[in-house]
This record gives C-alpha cells, structure tokens and sequence, in this order.
C-alpha cells in the first residue's frame, strides 16, 4: 500500500509522511530538497544546486557533499526499502517526481488561482471558499 507524504515548504521544510515527520537532516539538505520542490517537475541543474546551497563560494568538497545530501533525502524520502525514490537523476542535475497534489505551496497557487476565477466570474462564495482552503 502506497504511504501518503505530503511535502511543506511553508514554514520550515518539512516532510510528512502518513502524518509523521520524515527526518531531513541539516540545513544544506533541506536547502537541496527545497530547491528541488520549488522546481517540481523540473529538472534543477548541478550548478543551480549547488549556487542554492553554497551561494557563490563552493567548497572543494561540493559535489560530493551535493550527491551525499541528495544520496541521503533519496533513501529518506523512499516510501520503504523497495520503493523507488522521488528523487530523480535526470541530465543535468536531479527533479522531484512529486504530484503538485503533495506540495503545500502547489496547494496554496492552485486555490488562489480557483479564488481569483471565481472572484472574476463574481461567484463570491465559490471565491471565499478557494480563499479560505488557501488560507489553511
């Protein structure tokens, strides 16, 4: 049976998984998988990863402190053992395989956009409802 996770960028980054915090470690790694989240279903680029995570001044140890952090959110972010990871390797970089549907933010965009095309067609309780379901 698939687990529920849902994926927060308000706030703190944080991972749910079936209501439970998933653990994601230090600063640099929620920094990649934030950037990977905003980015979703897109593919971010080594260097775009890496800026996120270090700014201008990249350590020598960069890219593999990178694959490390992204080697660790992979196995963490993994259903269970078996499953495979939302984390994908695609050239040039990495991209979340994640359904907006589990990403607070997608959450928030599309009420907002539902409220506001309620709010154009003057459909004000269709309106409110996006708004406050935007609001939570």
């Amino acid at each position: 049976m698939k687990r529920m996770s849902l994926y927060r960028l308000f706030g703190p980054i944080e991972v749910r998984r079936d209501g439970q915090p998933v653990p994601l470690g230090g600063p640099k790694q929620r920094a990649v998988l934030a950037v990977l989240l905003l980015a979703a279903p897109r593919v971010v680029s080594i260097d775009r990863l890496a800026d996120a995570t270090w700014g201008d001044e990249h350590p020598p140890s960069m890219l593999s402190s990178l694959h490390a952090h992204i080697s660790n959110l992979r196995r963490l972010l993994r259903d269970d053992a078996n499953a495979t990871s939302p984390i994908v390797r695609r050239n040039p970089g990495y991209l979340a395989d994640v359904p907006a549907a589990d990403i607070d933010l997608r959450l928030f965009e599309r009420d907002c956009e539902q409220a506001q095309s309620a709010a154009d067609a003057g459909d004000w309780r269709r309106a409110v409802q996006a708004a406050d379901r935007a609001a939570a």
